[in-house]
């Protein structure tokens, strides 16, 4: 999945991450790399890992592909 991580939503990508599926919750979990971990998490450092509703990734998200 690509997203666009800046402070101002745009079409750009500058970020990647993975789709996991739907986590207990029936949340559209991923994971991504973040430079402050050093590594994959799904921390919710600029907020939770989740592609529903209104929030910082899910304004971010950008598209989806099948690799």
């Amino acid at each position: 999945m690509f997203l666009n991580a800046q402070p101002v939503p745009n079409k750009q990508i500058d970020h990647s991450g993975i789709y996991l599926g739907l986590d207990d919750g029936g949340h559209h979990r991923f994971i991504s790399s973040r430079s402050q971990t050093d590594g994959p998490t799904m921390g919710d450092l600029s907020g939770e890992p989740i592609l529903e509703g209104v929030g910082y990734w899910p304004d971010r998200w950008l598209t989806a592909r099948r690799i």
